[in-house]
């Protein structure tokens, strides 16, 4: 994963145009945890990463490297990267951090297809796509997520696009991530994002 990142270029803020470099919370917290513990078939043991952060913290770019690992790096057959958060225009801003990184990149981009009027790109080698999506989960059934971004869950207004692309879905894929970025929110036992919170502290 860190030799991949380290292939993208930083495309926004005063590291622009620098070889992106995992934080060192970024890589001790999440990276390493997340993709270097296997279990005894060569899978990894977990599946589920919950990240609660501060506004300006580099949850967007992380987020961004991520999805491109999972479309292009990961090995998964046709692989279906899923940025989601309450807004269409949330969500965007992580693709568009996505896209640069894959337009500064010769290799990424020969192999793929930029759609931005769809906030989509195409991996034409392994017939993948990472897409984004915003809250109208009732057209979001039928997906067949290998990894899962979602932005900002205190923001959603209901669950039911978390639980869209999360119920049932990890029985398809071997080893698929749901990897969750967000800042604090107001206090509701009931919303979605204290539910999600609370499992995870």
């Amino acid at each position: 994963v860190r030799d991949f990142a380290n292939e993208l270029t930083v495309s926004k803020g005063p590291l622009a145009g620098q070889k992106f470099n995992f934080f060192p919370w970024q890589w001790e917290d999440i990276i390493k945890p997340l993709f270097g513990t296997l279990k005894k078939n060569g899978t990894r043991q977990y599946r589920f990463c919950y990240c609660e952060v501060p506004k300006k913290s580099g949850k967007t770019p992380l987020s961004a490297v991520l999805g491109l690992y999972g479309l292009f790096a990961d090995k998964e057959i046709s692989p279906e990267v899923y940025i989601a958060a309450a807004e269409r225009e949330q969500a965007g801003y992580c693709y568009h951090y996505a896209e640069q990184m894959v337009k500064d990149n010769r290799v990424l981009s020969a192999r793929s297809k930029l759609i931005p009027s769809k906030k989509r790109i195409v991996n034409f080698k392994n017939n993948g796509f990472l897409q984004v999506l915003s809250a109208e989960a009732y057209s979001k059934h039928g997906i067949n997520p290998s990894m899962v971004i979602i932005d900002e869950l205190h923001a959603h207004q209901n669950d039911d696009l978390y639980y869209t692309l999360t119920s049932g879905t990890h029985y398809a894929r071997q080893q698929q991530i749901v990897f969750i970025m967000s800042t604090a929110g107001v206090w509701n036992k009931e919303h979605i994002w204290w539910k999600i919170r609370s499992i995870a502290t």
